[in-house]
């Protein structure tokens, strides 16, 4: 009897460490699991998708609980992005690309507005901006209202053709720009076209490239790099010209030469409207005259009184003119 009496408190006290032991670990893991950290992602991409953390993956191998791609490979890839223009033709690798705190200030976009009205609130993180910016940006569309040049070109090339006996039909967007660079010494065609008997439709929401993601946030929307832009210029006499000259013949007339290199520092609003009225707002453009103003007589659909730059600034040129248009031109 002394025996068994000896055992059972023996027993029962193991079995309540072995109990306590077990509660412990349970909670303990259950901490764990709450602070498992659960990410924000693209979500809306057909094949790959970006988390929060800068990662990229397609939508099978994102984590169905985190919702966080592996992370494995590059963070922050910039995978068919052009550094320069900072534009990618990825939407999920313009949200990673953006990402990058060497690339997008934290601080800096924080303060930014959602959209131009003064009521529209700022962004809540930077996966907030580079979502937004990567999806939305205007600058990489070609539409009605900023093709100056691009709808005369168009008409130009069909008239050119017909003379050369060949009747050209369709044109991808990049072929075209190649062909204005190629043709902007070629004053005389872009002079008069007379009357053209077809027709020439172009989607209103046509890319100029295929870079349209885009994530930058560039003088042309914010003003904050107009004082370093503006001593890149020292010692350049910056000219407006009349309508329909080219940047050569403006300097010229002054004494003076182009200056090339400095046409990509000149093109830039908060820049061009130090210099000309821009009534008609900023508008990106393409065309071998940018940086430019639409005179207020042209017609309406090209936007009288409007300031033009564009994004594909290897197509500038100081032999660029257009008939309804007044260069801002480096002289030197």
């Amino acid at each position: 009897m002394f025996k068994s009496g000896f055992n059972l408190p023996f027993i029962f006290l193991h079995l309540l460490i072995l109990l306590f032991s077990c509660t412990t670990f349970a909670i303990r893991k259950d901490i764990g699991f709450l602070e498992k950290r659960i990410c924000r992602n693209t979500v809306q991409g057909r094949y790959l998708l970006s988390d929060d953390n800068g990662h990229v993956c397609d939508a099978l191998s994102v984590d169905p609980v985190s919702r966080c791609c592996p992370e494995k490979g590059d963070k922050f890839s910039c995978q068919g992005c052009d550094l320069l223009s900072q534009c990618c033709n990825s939407y999920e690798y313009c949200v990673s690309c953006c990402l990058n705190p060497s690339k997008t200030l934290k601080q800096h976009v924080l303060k930014m507005r959602v959209a131009k009205p003064a009521t529209a609130g700022t962004y809540a993180s930077v996966f907030d901006f580079c979502a937004g910016r990567c999806r939305h940006n205007s600058e990489s569309v070609v539409s009605n209202t900023l093709n100056i040049e691009f709808s005369s070109f168009l008409y130009a090339v069909l008239d050119y053709s017909l003379h050369m006996g060949v009747f050209i039909r369709t044109c991808s967007v990049k072929l075209l720009e190649i062909l204005l660079k190629y043709l902007a010494k070629k004053d005389h065609i872009f002079g008069s076209h007379g009357v053209f008997p077809y027709t020439l439709w172009v989607h209103e929401n046509a890319y100029i490239s295929d870079f349209h993601h885009c994530f930058s946030v560039s003088s042309n929307s914010l003003g904050a790099n107009s004082t370093n832009l503006e001593a890149r210029l020292i010692g350049i006499n910056i000219v407006v010209g009349r309508q329909g000259e080219s940047c050569d013949s403006v300097c010229k007339s002054n004494g003076q030469s182009c200056v090339p290199n400095k046409l990509p520092v000149l093109n830039q609003c908060d820049i061009i409207q130090k210099y000309m009225r821009c009534k008609g707002g900023c508008l990106a453009s393409v065309g071998a005259d940018q940086p430019a103003e639409v005179v207020d007589g042209a017609p309406k659909h090209l936007n009288p009184e409007a300031c033009l730059f564009t994004r594909t600034q290897s197509m500038i040129s100081c032999d660029g003119s257009h008939q309804h248009t007044r260069r801002l031109c480096p002289c030197a």
